[in-house]
């Protein structure tokens, strides 16, 4: 998948020092090791629902379990999966800068281009 950032408080510089550029390079490797496999999953649900939020989630999760790291995204709210938006984040990060101040890396997923490609057609 293809993901944009946002850093604040000098984030993203912090990740490419030597210290954590491994981990940093560990997270992005995830994220972009997610191609159609999302569409091929999603199908594999039954009952499933028209957001494929649900398969990205179990997605990460299964490649960062991998890693052997502890994961689970913080990103849905437990009973209904709803995703909070990159804006949405980025919107809060002005007013709460006086409140937030540890250096955070705010990543959002960009759209498939293949699910886009076959929502165009089916227009």
């Amino acid at each position: 998948m293809n993901y944009t950032t946002c850093s604040f408080k000098h984030a993203e510089i912090i990740l490419h020092e030597p210290r954590s550029s491994a981990q940093y390079d560990e997270i992005t490797a995830v994220l972009t090791s997610i191609t159609d496999d999302i569409i091929t999953k999603h199908d594999s649900y039954s009952n499933a629902a028209k957001s494929i939020s649900r398969v990205i989630n179990d997605l990460l999760k299964e490649r960062f379990l991998t890693l052997d790291r502890s994961f689970r995204s913080p990103i849905f709210q437990p009973s209904d999966h709803t995703v909070g938006t990159f804006v949405k984040f980025l919107d809060q990060l002005l007013p709460l800068q006086g409140l937030l101040t540890a250096p955070l890396l705010i990543m959002g997923l960009k759209p498939l281009q293949a699910l886009k490609f076959a929502m165009d057609n089916n227009e």
